[in-house]
């Protein structure tokens, strides 16, 4: 399930990427978190997939503007009719109230007027505490906020946010919750005004802010150290009205800093708080803070399977062979981090693994030996000669235990990418930045085996093919294993793996598997690049091969080793498939598909028109028979539109 931020226009970037870094301190382990914008909540089918909408801080009259009155129904009903959530903070608070009054004093700030959302049934009413200016801290606050719920008082950043104008000395509606309080005076000079709200909206429910308590002492200790850093660099030239207001600004965020500080693990305990009211799943361990380490600290390592060729790859490999102008990172060949490299591009280490220099046992959450030895005893059809002279698809790994994306890193940096050979595989126990369709983002755990490989490809037309053959080598690995044969696998089109299963008297489909192909060109070579993610053992966000195993035999599993052998068996599946795609093309395995697809006979709409699925061509493409009146007994093949989150909700015809 995803957690989806908005980002739009009009969206403060600092408020974007707190709010981001705050629910991923918080919910990284059990949910993807996707920035998304106006065009993906009106046009895209997202509802089902999201267990919290989040509105950042901003400006709430571009969320209005950019969204229109289609996209703010799309928000209103998922909220009132799907039960869904929706967290607005400041900005986003305004933007879910019924009516705005913002600055009604200062003709040139001031914002007033009805709202569409309306989970509050009321005015929000703003700058609550100070007069607000734009792209500033002068403003900006740390009053004592209190939490009745909590029974405590909690310092938290204010710059602009509002109150919600409630008469308390009448009774409250019964869907409606004050969860905190101004304890200083407001503009209008009445106190203990509600800062934060939870209000029942139908089957959903809204919680608004209007202070920012996604704001922590770590991340404006890195916006002073930014502003200190300008100021020292400018330190020989003469003071001026620029480096004045600098000081201003530092020592304005030092006593914010030092105010929220002195209640922070209250504003911790308040976040949980207010998440778990969302019903949502918090991590096990709660970081105060990312450290920079972890967070850009990027090392690979480079090994084979036995043999001459991944040998010679291996030693041909250096740093002037594989760093061009235009790779997004620059790769180093040591593992010495603490060694000066004149670069401004962000640094992955690469390690050889050569004569046992390295300990690989080290490596907790990936057994590589497991791996290679479990790939090689699928490749026993080869000959040992042929073996040695070869590399075979998953025959070259680059392993990390933590890193950005294995997609990202292979397709921005052409340098490494073209070097690779025909199926080389990177594997990451986890991802910060996993990416699917429409550049979709997620936190990735380590109980998912996640990797990225690549397949040197030389006819265009049949490119498109790719996927399915892909999603085959998935499922045909997944049966493979005996403890895997009574769980019913699935296909959907084009290349998702779902799986069946009943949970409490209960059938559902579950997606267990996704792929993503992106290509390249190179050397008269098409390079596809070839992500995939299986959920192994991890029992969030959705299922687990690990928890439909328990379904289905009612037994525990020991999964110590399915993640290795699981993909050296999709590696080997890689190699066999390939080679008779190559030669018979998609049509060779169209009846394998069918028996592991989930569409046979399925009734969709398309562009209006009611149809039903027929199979699919020769390149994949699904066809259909149309039933209305003017196309009646029609056959018709269609594509996905390549915008949709389910491929089947977006599909148009072929022209």
């Amino acid at each position: 399930m995803n957690v989806l931020v908005y980002s739009g226009e009009g969206t403060s970037p600092n408020c974007v990427e707190y709010t981001i870094y705050t629910l991923k301190q918080f919910l990284s382990e059990n949910y993807d978190i996707i920035k998304v914008d106006e065009k993906i909540l009106i046009t895209q089918y997202w509802e089902d997939s999201t267990k919290l909408l989040v509105f950042p801080g901003g400006r709430d009259l571009p969320y209005v503007n950019k969204l229109g009155s289609k996209g703010m129904e799309r928000i209103r009903k998922y909220v009132n009719e799907k039960g869904g959530k929706y967290l607005g903070i400041c900005a986003g608070a305004y933007f879910g109230a019924s009516h705005i009054e913002f600055e009604m004093n200062r003709p040139s700030y001031k914002v007033e007027g009805p709202r569409e959302l309306k989970f509050f049934k009321g005015t929000a009413k703003g700058s609550a505490l100070s007069t607000f200016y734009y792209q500033s801290e002068k403003g900006a606050l740390a009053p004592k906020i209190h939490l009745p719920f909590m029974e405590k008082d909690v310092n938290i950043y204010f710059n602009g946010g509002c109150f919600f104008d409630i008469n308390e000395n009448m009774k409250l509606p019964e869907d409606l919750t004050i969860l905190g309080k101004y304890t200083t005076k407001c503009f209008d000079g009445t106190i203990n005004r509600p800062a934060i709200i939870e209000v029942i909206n139908g089957k959903g429910k809204a919680i608004l802010s209007g202070v920012h308590f996604e704001y922590s002492p770590e991340l404006l200790i890195e916006r002073k150290n930014k502003l200190l850093q300008e100021k020292n660099e400018n330190e020989n030239e003469n003071e001026n009205e620029e480096e004045e207001k600098k000081k201003e600004k530092i020592k304005k965020l030092e006593d914010l800093i030092e105010n929220i500080k002195k209640t922070n693990d209250d504003r911790l305990e308040l976040i949980k708080s207010l998440l778990k009211k969302f019903d949502l799943k918090i991590n096990e361990t709660i970081k105060k803070t990312i450290s920079k380490d972890e967070k850009n600290n990027i090392h690979l390592l480079l090994m084979g399977m036995e043999g001459q060729s991944t040998q010679h790859f291996i030693e041909s490999i250096s740093e002037s062979t594989i760093n061009t102008n235009n790779n997004e990172n620059y790769f180093f060949l040591s593992n010495n981090t603490e060694e000066k490299i004149s670069t401004n591009k962000e640094i992955i280490y690469i390690n050889k693994y050569e004569n046992n220099n390295i300990e690989l046992k080290k490596f907790k959450d990936f057994n590589i030996e497991r791996y290679i030895k479990s790939l090689k005893n699928n490749y026993q059809n080869y000959s040992d000669s042929d073996l040695n002279e070869k590399i075979l698809p998953g025959g070259i790994i680059l392993y990390s235990e933590l890193l950005t994306s294995t997609q990202t890193i292979l397709k921005n940096n052409k340098g490494l990418l073209n070097k690779l050979p025909h199926g080389a595989v990177m594997v990451a126990s986890k991802q910060r930045s996993g990416k699917g369709r429409n550049n979709n983002t997620w936190i990735s755990s380590p109980s998912c085996l996640q990797f990225t490989f690549i397949l040197h490809h030389k006819d265009i037309k049949t490119i498109s093919s790719i996927q399915f053959l892909v999603g085959l080598c998935v499922v045909n690995a997944i049966k493979s294993f005996d403890v895997f044969k009574n769980i019913d696998v699935h296909l959907k089109w084009p290349n998702d793996v779902y799986l069946k299963i009943n949970e409490n008297g209960e059938e559902s489909l579950k997606k267990i598997a996704g792929i993503l192909i992106e290509s390249s060109y190179y050397n008269n070579d098409y390079i596809l690049i070839i992500g995939c993610g299986i959920n192994v053992h991890d029992p969030s966000p959705t299922l687990s091969l690990e928890k439909a195993y328990k379904l289905v035999n009612k037994d525990e599993l020991d999964i110590s080793t399915i993640k290795e052998d699981l993909l050296a068996k999709i590696m080997s599946n890689i190699d066999n498939y390939y080679k008779k795609f190559s030669q018979e093309g998609l049509k060779a395995f169209i009846d394998e598909y069918y028996h592991y697809w989930l569409h046979t006979d399925a009734i969709i709409k398309v562009e209006g028109l009611d149809a039903k699925i027929l199979g699919i061509d020769e390149f994949g493409c699904l066809r259909v028979l149309l039933f209305d009146e003017d196309h009646k007994n029609e056959e018709r093949t269609l594509l996905p539109d390549g915008n949709s989150f389910d491929m089947l909700k977006g599909l148009i015809f072929s022209r």
